[in-house]
């Protein structure tokens, strides 16, 4: 059965890497897909990624403190879980399930990287295999192998920098509102280079020509460069500018 592994950041990746790994030795019809490893050479990855997303069963979403805001990881939860059905499990290094309340991924059954949480979910892939394996027989695997894989989640690093966490509006509204800067930006640039072209042509800086003709050009090219209105207004924002 093929496994999905959802990660972001390299904590995450670390996470994935060790549960694709160790999870074969468990269950040995579970098939884990990890990006890093499990794509060939030369192959489009993000044609890759969206057959292995069609093919999936079951998914993980590898959850570090500093990747609950992660646009891509939010996105590839989502999409997982809808294709899923819901069959997608946030595994958390080092938080509970309750830090995942802001989160868009709040609606789904998050468990720890403990002994406990990862067996939560060891036995929820178990359930969606064509002939489970019987739970005194799973666990018993569970309890010969778990050491290992305990040992490479506890070697990875703390987090150095945390990201906050937004929701979907928090998310949209940092979107648009870096969008307007890259606008804002590209037409000052725009207006910069037109006084420097204008300057040349003229052997003096626009607007300072004595032709009456010349300034009446130097307005209209100006004018032509439409300056980048509010392409969202919100409380948020008014609270940011006044700061």
């Amino acid at each position: 059965m093929n496994i999905f592994l959802s990660w972001s950041g390299a904590r995450s990746k670390a996470m994935a890497a060790a549960l694709r790994d160790w999870l074969p030795h468990v269950i040995q019809a579970a098939v884990p897909f990890f990006s890093p490893k499990d794509i060939d050479s030369g192959d489009f990855w993000d044609s890759a990624l969206r057959g292995q997303i069609a093919g999936s069963k079951f998914a993980v979403i590898c959850v570090t403190e500093e990747n609950l805001g992660a646009t891509w990881l939010n996105y590839e939860a989502g999409a997982l879980a809808e294709k899923l059905d819901g069959l997608t499990a946030p595994w958390l290094l080092g938080m509970t399930p309750e830090r995942l309340k802001a989160s868009p991924m709040s609606r789904l059954q998050a468990r720890s990287t403990d002994r406990a949480g990862t067996e939560q979910i060891v036995e929820s892939i178990n359930k969606r295999l064509p002939a489970p394996l019987g739970l005194a027989v799973l666990r018993e695997a569970f309890d010969v192998h778990w050491q290992k894989l305990e040992g490479k989640l506890l070697a990875i690093p703390a987090a150095t920098q945390v990201a906050p966490v937004g929701t979907q509006e928090d998310l949209l509204v940092e979107c648009v509102r870096n969008t307007r800067r890259i606008l804002e930006y590209s037409q000052r640039e725009r207006q910069a280079q037109l006084r420097l072209q204008l300057a040349a042509l003229g052997g003096a800086q626009p607007g300072w020509d004595e032709s009456p003709g010349r300034r009446r050009m130097d307005r209209s090219i100006f004018e032509s460069v439409e300056p980048v209105g509010p392409m969202l207004h919100s409380e948020q924002d008014e609270a940011s500018e006044s700061e």
